[in-house]
């Protein structure tokens, strides 16, 4: 949820394939869903979303779109992959492995990954500098090392480390940029009871102003994200607190000094994102009660402007970019250009054919390509975000599902019955 569309959710899953010999393309035993649009940051023909069932690319404005499955990047692990594409093309993906850069095309991927005899780390969150195109940080996480930053400045070809790790009880959530090369990152630590945090460095990393984030208010979050930077005002930025009385809303004039919360919601925001010229923010929310909230940036309560459940937001010069339920909008990615009133569909999932690779990776997408074919025509009905595991029953402990049983029966009809124990780490 950021104006990168951060609807960036990070998923812990385990996909388990109950059924002997299915293919491994299942949506990760999901709801087909889209949950994250990345676009070029000066063409908006290309295009890239990230779906339970793979990697939705198109270079035409959407006129036509490509899958491209898991096993082409390949994305090892089990975190749903954050998206960011760079002024020369590359789309760089996180991976439980590390980092994962696919040159134009997205046919030839690179990686990157620890040294020799380091520990694992994984990659959790991208953010690119608004005013150099080619010069990007990441979030990664090792398990002992704790969480630290890579840097690029050739579009995700080669990374290096970036200024001190953070303190080691802190729990990295997300990072930002703003122009002029402020970071941002959002934190929460447990040493003392549940703390939320917000660090800020001005030297590229070198060092961290931390900052506490603890609004009033009956309930205290549970997590942070940080939604966006104002393009126009590094001082400006928003955050998601997850509470459970459903998510808030907060924005900061000061850098994270001080916080107002601009918006209360029902369920799990989902979307957010930030127009181009820093003048507006748009929130959305899935679900049969979801919506499109947009208010003014510099302050002000957010009105509802649509109904259309949201999954993702993304704002650039060509439109306000939002993922829906395809089984309720009946569009998995639409576009506003009157800045959020209406949403015209720009992909649904019939739309959808193989991306042409000649390369191992892409014949093991051709061969998974019928059954997802299948798995999208499947009768399906609307999902409601955020819903909680079914517990196994006795003897059937590796396979449990992420939806009530009742979102799976469009999935049953294909014979599967994959497991999927998540949990949200991020909006998406």
């Amino acid at each position: 949820m950021t104006k990168r569309a951060r609807s960036a959710s990070l998923v812990l899953w385990f996909t388990v394939a109950c059924a002997a010999g299915m293919p491994s393309a299942q949506a990760n035993g999901r709801y087909p869903a889209a949950g994250l649009l990345a676009a070029h940051p000066s063409n908006p023909q290309i295009l890239a979303i990230r779906a339970t069932y793979g990697l939705i690319l198109t270079e035409d404005g959407g006129d036509h779109w490509r899958w491209l499955c898991e096993e082409a990047i390949p994305l090892a692990g089990q975190l749903d992959p954050f998206l960011l594409y760079a002024g020369n093309g590359n789309l760089t993906v996180t991976s439980a492995l590390g980092l994962r850069t696919a040159q134009p095309g997205a046919c030839s991927w690179l990686s990157w990954s620890p040294p020799a005899g380091a520990e694992a780390a994984a990659g959790v969150d991208l953010a690119r500098d608004p005013t150099q195109s080619l010069r990007a940080v990441a979030l990664v996480h090792a398990p002992v090392a704790g969480d630290s930053l890579q840097e690029t400045t050739d579009g995700g070809e080669t990374w290096h480390p970036l200024g001190q790790p953070w303190p080691a009880e802190h729990e990295v959530l997300t990072v930002d940029m703003a122009a002029g090369g402020r970071l941002y990152a959002s934190s929460r630590t447990s040493n003392a009871g549940a703390q939320h945090w917000l660090l800020r460095s001005d030297d590229r990393g070198a060092s961290w102003q931390t900052l506490p984030f603890a609004p009033t208010g009956p309930a205290a979050p549970t997590a942070t994200w940080i939604g966006g930077v104002a393009p126009d005002n590094s001082q400006r930025l928003w955050l998601r607190a997850q509470v459970d009385a459903g998510d808030q809303l907060w924005q900061s004039d000061d850098g994270g000094s001080t916080w107002v919360l601009r918006h209360q919601a029902d369920g799990k925001l989902l979307g957010f994102a930030v127009s181009p010229d820093g003048t507006q923010i748009a929130a959305g929310t899935a679900g049969s009660t979801g919506g499109l909230w947009r208010g003014a940036a510099a302050g002000g309560p957010l009105q509802k402007v649509n109904s259309t459940g949201v999954r993702c937001l993304t704002w650039t010069k060509a439109g306000l970019y939002a993922c829906a339920d395809e089984a309720s909008a009946g569009f998995s990615l639409g576009r506003s250009t009157d800045a959020g009133a209406t949403l015209q569909p720009l992909y649904r999932a019939a739309a959808l054919t193989p991306h042409l690779c000649n390369n191992a990776s892409a014949q093991i997408c051709q061969a998974n390509w019928p059954f997802v074919q299948a798995l999208l025509a499947a009768p399906a009905t609307a999902t409601t975000e955020g819903s909680q595991p079914t517990p196994a029953a006795a003897g059937d402990e590796g396979c449990r599902s992420s939806q009530p049983r009742n979102h799976w029966t469009w999935l049953e009809v294909l014979l599967v019955a994959p497991a999927a124990l998540w949990i949200r780490r991020r909006p998406s």
